[in-house]
């Protein structure tokens, strides 16, 4: 029909020489949509007449050449794509998805390691020497945070311990114990046990999940501190390893957000050491890779992240502590409070019955 404008995809034609009117004319070529998988018979033909030979040949060869140039494309775009696919796979590190636990808990440390595989990993960090040619870590480390009378077991390994708090079953565990010295009112004697369950996924994650639990200053019965490990494959030889922590109490307390804020502080402090000195101690076993100056760039990044985090916790612990108040202030109050105290036992203390201000006998060692 004259005047009627047709589009057609120069992938899916085929164009010939045709004729009419039983051969006699040939004035004509025909455009024929090609078979589709989504089809199994061929599209309509389409039949344009009444061209002069040399004009009908101009016609045909100037819409082959059109198919041809635009199967060409077609081809290219194919064969970069599946480059591009076969390139992204090769360049695209191994990639683990993120332990689901450790999102629930606060993120204290993280760092990567270069070259450094999971079983040197936990030889160093907690094997404590044994079966390999390690030096011992965990105890070493507490003493040098003052620590006495450390004593760490040996890993239990008939597996199925389950971890009160995350849930998880561990193949591994073994108890950390030790006392120091606290500062609350006085110098007080402090216990502590640290529960630790391991559990590794094939050469790709190591999972060490810690109780910890002390005795021996007010409110220790009220609350537990639960840290969790997590090493984790990056790449062919790569570690990422990161720290979380989470202050769970037991009972009601009047004092909740105050040792949550102390508590966490010192527990982030002495975690991000113990990672530190892991670091160092992988080092040595760190094979040599071309990405060097990545991992320059990552431990920078480490660095900086680490260094956030611990400003962070700082900052919370200024925060949750009392505020600092001016020496003249604090000399007034030390005179009122004097003052106030001499009245009283001046005025007061000679009325009242002395069962009622007698100090009541001990009633254990402790006490």
């Amino acid at each position: 029909i004259a005047g009627t404008k047709l589009v057609f995809d120069l992938n899916s034609i085929d164009v010939v020489k045709s004729s009419r009117m039983g051969g006699l004319m040939h004035d004509a070529f025909t455009i024929t949509p090609k078979e589709t998988a989504d089809t199994v018979v061929k599209g309509k033909p389409y039949v344009f007449t009444c061209f002069l030979e040399e004009n009908r040949s101009t016609a045909v060869k100037k819409i082959r050449s059109a198919i041809a140039d635009a199967r060409l494309v077609e081809e290219e775009k194919k064969f970069d794509g599946s480059r591009v696919k076969t390139k992204e796979m090769e360049q695209t590190p191994f990639v683990m998805e993120a332990d689901p636990r450790l999102q629930q808990m606060q993120i204290i440390a993280t760092k990567k390691i270069k070259g450094v595989s999971l079983q040197d990993y936990y030889e160093v960090a907690w094997s404590e020497g044994v079966d390999c040619d390690k030096s011992p870590m965990y105890q070493p480390f507490l003493e040098s945070m003052d620590k006495n009378n450390v004593v760490v077991s040996p890993w239990e390994t008939a597996g199925g311990y389950k971890g009160e708090w995350c849930g998880g079953t561990y193949a591994s565990q073994r108890t950390v114990t030790f006392q120091f010295m606290k500062q609350t009112i006085g110098m007080t004697l402090v216990n502590v046990k640290h529960t630790q369950r391991c559990q590794r996924v094939n050469d790709d994650r190591c999972i060490v999940q810690m109780t910890l639990e002390m005795k021996g200053f007010p409110y220790a019965d009220c609350f537990v501190v639960h840290v969790r490990h997590v090493a984790t494959r990056v790449g062919e030889c790569d570690l990422k390893i990161e720290i979380g922590m989470h202050v769970q109490f037991l009972k009601s307390c009047l004092f909740e957000k105050k040792i949550r804020t102390n508590t966490g502080a010192e527990t982030a402090k002495a975690q991000q050491t113990l990672l530190n000195r892991t670091v160092e101690g992988c080092k040595g076993y760190a094979k040599v890779s071309p990405t060097t100056a990545d991992s320059l760039d990552d431990e920078d990044e480490d660095q900086v992240e680490t260094k956030e985090m611990t400003e962070s916790q700082n900052q919370a612990s200024q925060k949750g502590s009392l505020v600092k108040l001016p020496e003249v202030i604090i000399t007034m109050l030390r005179t009122i409070l004097m003052t106030l105290a001499v009245a009283f036992r001046t005025y007061l203390v000679p009325y009242i019955p002395e069962q009622l201000i007698e100090r009541a006998p001990p009633r254990t060692v402790e006490e």
